[in-house]
């Protein structure tokens, strides 16, 4: 209702009020009428052309201002009392982007009020070395304690670097793909020190930090533990970064005391020059929620000691870095110590060809009660699904079988006749015989399925009769995707 609201002060309010106002004596004597609909682009452009031979930068800041405010006037009294609820303000902002909300807060006082909130409060500095794609530090420091959310994109100006932001809760640095920061001499001389008083500035209220692709300046000891002095950090990320590059045992040290003072943390893409010493004396008894995605230079069998390490952990993704197929292509290594317990597990996510099915059937059987599961490009077969059938059907909401050649139609049929909260299934195949002699689905929960084969056994049964029952079958379902690349399959 509120956003109806919005659409229709938009298209009923603003075309009669710009009119009226191009034929007063504010818009210059032009007369000019407007056919219905009149989109806002071209009401602002049309502004400016009334305004006369202004420069572009104060026409764009101001044409929308007198605008907006224009058609706000105009409006009935309850119109306008209704938009002054705070409450309707902040709907209202939730589907307007950055431009959008700039120009709402230069209406009235109450709505820079309002949408200040929502304008300031994810601020992204990007490539801004030309001073673009990002506002003015002035402006930054006068909507300092609204700023929630920074994200600088480097090279960024580094006069930035100085926003103290008293309510700033996540911090997100990142590089510019195909900038080595080390070649720019600004940040070679002062980029990391700048980073460092950044980091200490906000420890007291960050809660989020991620770093990505800032190498050199993330290699030093001194940049983890400014991260691992914040005192409410919660999350942590690290991605596409090369890690150790110097060989500096402090710098392990450092980096790893940073990982053991998260609930959230996720390492992904990292690139590890020299091996990889955890050392025994930390604890990771406070991650539970874990992201380990194809970390290269670190023996897979090592990855699974250290997660071994994070006993409380509630979710688990773990995708295996690419290994070399022996040259007869059959089997992949296979991992060696793959039986770690985690009893307070609920998602679960397992990706890489060397974990075999009975490590999975393992970790599975431990966790107390799985939602969710999924285990693409695995070997996930009899023994695992025993083990899912026997603790986690009743339960689990998710399931990914993508490219587990050892899963059978006889076991997605079971899943969707034993599996009643099942929202998301996806797997390989599903043969018409197994669901005509199978049970009836009761996942009617389900809201995607994805299927890489759906087959017509044509031996067994008339192939419309196959098609009537399967259709029966789907149709009783609720909001059902289906997705089959190779179309209908029939076998003869």
């Amino acid at each position: 209702m509120v956003f109806n609201l919005f659409v229709d002060m938009i298209e009923t309010q603003c075309c009669s009020g710009l009119r009226r106002f191009l034929q007063s004596d504010h818009g210059t004597g032009m007369n000019r009428t407007f056919p219905r609909p009149l989109s806002f682009d071209v009401a602002v452009h049309a502004l400016q052309l009334t305004i006369g031979q202004r420069a572009l930068v104060p026409a764009v800041s101001f044409v929308p201002t007198i605008y907006t405010s224009y058609f706000y006037n105009t409006l009935p009294h309850h119109k306008k009392q209704a938009l002054n609820i705070p409450e309707i303000l902040a709907q209202i902002g939730q589907f307007l982007d950055s431009s959008s909300l700039g120009i709402c807060t230069r209406v009235s006082r109450s709505w820079s009020a309002a949408f200040g909130v929502i304008l300031y409060r994810n601020i992204s500095i990007k490539i801004t070395l030309f001073r673009y794609g990002a506002p003015s530090l002035a402006v930054l420091e006068r909507h300092a304690r609204q700023i929630v959310s920074m994200t600088l994109i480097m090279p960024s100006d580094l006069e930035y670097f100085a926003l103290k932001c008293p309510n700033l809760r996540a911090l997100h640095l990142e590089g510019w793909c195909g900038i080595r920061l080390k070649t720019i001499p600004e940040y070679k001389d002062r980029g990391h020190s700048k980073t460092l008083e950044l980091i200490q500035e906000h420890q007291p209220t960050l809660k989020t930090v991620s770093v990505g692709m800032l190498w050199p300046i993330a290699k030093s000891p001194e940049f983890w533990t400014a991260i691992a002095e914040c005192p409410i950090l919660e999350t942590l990320l690290v991605r596409d970064e090369k890690m150790f590059a110097r060989r500096d045992a402090r710098e392990q040290q450092a980096f790893w005391g940073a990982c053991t003072r998260v609930e959230n943390l996720t390492l992904k893409n990292l690139r590890f020059w020299s091996a990889v010493n955890v050392p025994s004396a930390l604890d990771f008894g406070q991650v539970r929620k874990l992201k380990l995605v194809k970390s290269e230079g670190w023996d897979a069998d090592k990855q699974v000691e250290w997660m071994e390490r994070c006993p409380e952990l509630r979710v688990l993704k773990w995708v295996m870095p690419k290994v070399e197929l022996p040259a007869s292509g059959v089997d992949a290594p296979a991992l060696t110590n793959f039986s770690a317990s985690w009893p307070n597990l609920r998602e679960l996510t397992l990706s890489g060809y060397g974990i075999q099915d009975h490590n999975l059937a393992i970790v599975i059987s431990t966790a107390q009660v799985l939602v969710k599961l999924s285990v693409p490009q695995t070997s996930f077969g009899r023994m695992a699904f025993a083990a899912l059938r026997t603790h986690h059907f009743q339960v689990l909401k998710y399931l990914n079988f993508r490219e587990c050649e050892s899963v059978t139609s006889a076991m997605v049929q079971e899943a969707m006749a034993s599996c009643p909260n099942l929202e998301f299934l996806r797997a390989p195949l599903l043969r018409s015989v197994d669901v005509l002699l199978g049970a009836p689905w009761v996942c009617l929960k389900l809201k995607q399925l994805q299927l890489q084969n759906l087959l017509l056994d044509a031996d067994n049964t008339d192939e419309e009769v196959q098609k009537l029952a399967l259709s029966a079958r789907f149709s009783a379902l609720k909001e059902v995707s289906l997705d089959f690349p190779h179309n209908l399959s029939i076998i003869r």
